[in-house]
């Protein structure tokens, strides 16, 4: 997986990056530092159609890389609430019209549900509701 950025943004993939703050190598935007790769980003160019539509679909996997995450971490002196950050990245992919979905559309995955009136529907689960706790049966009898 490659990484190039140039500042003078003479390609696509630069101006993606510079607007998913993802310019500097080995401190992406990602839950763990990784940045979008070449591929990764000329993906989302020829599946979107454009720059604002790739910058709106990466936007829409920073918010799910960031979901999955705990809800607080600490690392050094800095602490940050993910789902927090999978909220604002949520909110910046609003603004830039792209696909919704993405690939997860073509399997008919949809993280994000509406009424009739645009409003979000929470889920009707939670994390891990379906977590059984282990229990040591002895039927040695």
């Amino acid at each position: 997986m490659s990484f190039y950025y140039n500042d003078a943004l003479t390609e696509d993939r630069d101006k993606v990056r510079l607007d998913i703050g993802d310019t500097q190598e080995n401190t992406g935007p990602r839950p763990d530092k990784r940045n979008f790769s070449d591929e990764e980003i000329a993906f989302l160019l020829t599946d979107e159609g454009s720059v604002v539509g790739a910058i709106g679909h990466a936007f829409e996997i920073l918010a799910a890389e960031w979901e999955s995450y705990s809800i607080q971490e600490r690392e050094g002196e800095i602490s940050y609430d993910a789902k927090q950050k999978a909220q604002d990245y949520d909110k910046r992919a609003e603004k830039f019209p792209h696909k919704s979905g993405g690939l997860s559309s073509l399997f008919g995955l949809n993280y994000r549900s509406t009424d009739d009136s645009g409003t979000d529907i929470e889920p009707m689960f939670q994390r891990k509701q379906f977590d059984n706790e282990i229990v040591d049966w002895d039927v040695t009898a």
